[in-house]
């Protein structure tokens, strides 16, 4: 087997492949916070391009260097790419900084319209007060 999807995309064009497979691959923390984001749209997938034996090589990133998510991230990811390619390698980074601004813009926007209906007051540390000693 040839190690391409079932589609046949060339080198160039693995990237809105493995996107479109990814994007069922949920971030916990934002499942967690009630505004589930895929780890595509989170910007968690550094890379994605064949290798010259036809090998499929996805770079994953966590949100900080000791995100313990990761792990289950590439399981997630090496389970649904293998299902269109032959040989996936899953690569983990965490040489490499992320930010809010690597979200996708429309998972910037959920985020911000979800953190807009949390009432202030459900958050127990929000009215605390400074005991004086």
């Amino acid at each position: 087997m040839s190690g391409r999807a079932a589609s046949g995309p060339t080198a160039g064009a693995v990237g809105p492949v493995v996107d479109e497979l990814l994007s069922t691959v949920m971030d916990s923390c934002s499942v967690a916070a009630g505004s589930p984001i895929s780890i595509v749209d989170m910007g968690l997938v550094q890379d994605s391009h064949l290798d010259d034996d036809g090998t499929l090589v996805v770079v994953l990133r966590g949100t900080f260097p000791g995100c313990t998510m990761l792990p289950h991230f590439a399981e997630a990811a090496q389970r649904e790419l293998s299902a269109a390619f032959d040989r996936v390698e899953i690569r983990l980074s965490t040489d490499t900084s992320w930010s809010p601004g690597d979200l996708a813009p429309e998972a910037r926007a959920a985020l911000e319209r979800r953190r807009a209906a949390v009432p202030v007051d459900i958050i127990p540390w929000a009215h605390r007060r400074k005991v004086a000693s």
